[in-house]
């Protein structure tokens, strides 16, 4: 066989083991803060938070509500980048073993992502007694966005191959949370959430290599890939407050369960297509349709706070994600379709069960979280906190392309400014991460092992500004009452 040949067999192995198979991104369980005091704060709630991050962080802060509150936090915009420098090659050249020394255009690539959506809504009733509190949430814990533009060229001696490709990786989740919290005197509260989430998972790749091999003519591969699931789950959160939140110490602690897998649906779609001098035309389809799951760990965190005289604060928070065996999972029906190929006019299908499970890993969370008073009514907030991948470290050679299970580390600051009725917070949050990631052996993209993967070295940066607003309808109805007594004088 010659040289184009064989390069359209590479294609077509690699078309059976690629995406849509693979994640193409991946972060922490839930890496967009709700609430914006505790997103102020690191993340650092469980003890005395009282936001609206408090029915899935730790339902008993929702009974330090002062009063029936409605809250909204939003990102005002949201800055993601994630780096591969050394995607293709770790210079302007590569010896390969075929072909000799080649040329490159691009070394690496990157994802830029803008986005600017809503973290977290909420309403809180507080009787005038105080004894209880019930909560209705809508929280957003998790946003993931990235876009990969591969633009390489190889130039040789006798070589020349143009690849182009464009990787979307989209993943959203949302939360409704039904809340009550009970306070137990002064000192000591409890709390419990009732959870339903929806993950929807969208990813896409599309592109195309021209191979032209001097005297061995000419071939072209095309890809149209698409993933798409949705995976809704239940679960219970409960929690625990307890010490003052205002002048002293204070502790906390939260269970959230493994979650319930309600409903999934994954649907599927690889299409390649190649052409060449010395092969024969040929689409080859593979799809699945079946079940999509994105559940949610077993979460235990804990908390501690010290408060002096309600004018610094400073709170300390460990959150542990253990996750099952089937966290991730894919599977259903696959079939696998081709036409033309080797053998004039072939056509062919295959149908067979397909499962997939994708190795998550426990993650360990620290975040560290200060207050203090500057002013009247004006507080600042510090925090600085790390975040976990979800997914597991593979082993050497297992690396996948566009997977990035490496922790981040960041930091936060906020000002919240109590304006009459309104509480408002304004912040801004960072996270930097490094790790590795897949990429293919740069000397051996020519050769009968074309498909062999090893670890590259990826890092990403996040920049979020978040702003909130409360209003306190107990003070709004105090400002009423005193602007109509002096309407009436």
């Amino acid at each position: 066989m010659r040289s184009i040949a064989r390069r359209a067999v590479f294609f077509l192995a690699l078309a059976s083991t690629a995406a849509p198979t693979r994640p193409a991104a991946a972060q922490g369980w839930e890496n967009v803060p709700t609430g914006a005091r505790t997103a102020a704060m690191g993340g650092a709630a469980v003890a005395t938070g009282r936001d609206a991050a408090m029915p899935t962080v730790n339902p008993a802060g929702i009974g330090l509500v002062p009063a029936t509150t409605l809250s909204l936090s939003a990102s005002l915009y949201h800055l993601g980048t994630v780096t591969v420098p050394h995607f293709y090659a770790d210079g302007a050249t590569i010896d390969e073993a075929t072909y000799g020394q080649l040329k490159v255009s691009q070394q690496g690539v990157a994802s830029q992502q803008y986005s600017s959506v809503p973290s977290s809504m909420a309403f809180f009733y507080v009787p005038e007694s105080r004894s209880y509190a019930v909560a209705l949430a809508l929280n957003m814990p998790r946003d993931i966005q990235r876009r990969f533009v591969e633009q390489a060229d190889f130039t040789g001696n006798g070589l020349a191959d143009r690849e182009r490709a464009t990787t979307l990786f989209d993943e959203r989740q949302y939360q409704i949370a039904l809340s009550y919290a009970q306070n137990l005197g002064a000192r000591l509260r409890w709390g419990a959430s009732l959870v339903v989430g929806a993950t929807l998972h969208t990813e896409s790749v599309a592109g195309s290599s021209i191979f032209v091999g001097g005297n061995n003519g000419f071939g072209r591969v095309d890809r149209d890939s698409t993933v798409q699931g949705r995976s809704i789950d239940g679960t219970l959160v409960l929690g625990v407050q307890g010490g003052s939140v205002d002048d002293g110490f204070a502790y906390g602690v939260a269970v959230r369960a493994p979650s319930i897998h309600l409903n999934g649906k994954l649907t599927t779609s690889d299409d390649f297509l190649t052409a060449g001098t010395y092969i024969t035309s040929s689409s080859e389809l593979f799809t699945v349709n079946g079940d999509f799951r994105s559940q949610l760990p077993l979460r235990l965190a804990a908390g501690v706070a010290y408060t002096i005289k309600d004018r610094f604060g400073v709170a300390l928070d460990v959150t542990v994600y253990l996750p099952r065996a089937s966290e991730m999972r894919w599977s259903g029906e696959s079939t696998y379709s081709i036409v033309g190929g080797s053998g004039a006019g072939l056509a062919a299908s295959s149908t067979e069960s397909y499962e997939r499970d994708i190795p998550t890993a426990k993650a360990v969370n620290v975040a560290l979280g200060f207050e203090t008073l500057i002013g009247e009514d004006r507080w600042l907030r510090v925090g600085v906190f790390n975040d976990g991948s979800y997914l597991a470290k593979p082993a050497a050679g297992q690396e996948e392309l566009f997977s990035f299970p490496f922790s981040s580390y960041g930091a936060s600051l906020g000002l919240g400014t109590i304006l009459g009725p309104v509480d408002t917070t304004v912040g801004v949050r960072g996270t930097y991460g490094s790790g590795k990631t897949g990429r293919y052996v740069p000397t051996r993209r020519f050769t009968p092992d074309y498909s062999a993967v090893e670890s590259t070295s990826a890092s990403s940066w996040d920049f979020m500004a978040f702003v909130s607003a409360a209003i306190d309808s107990a003070a709004d109805r105090k400002a009423a009452e005193r602007l109509l007594g002096q309407e009436k004088k």
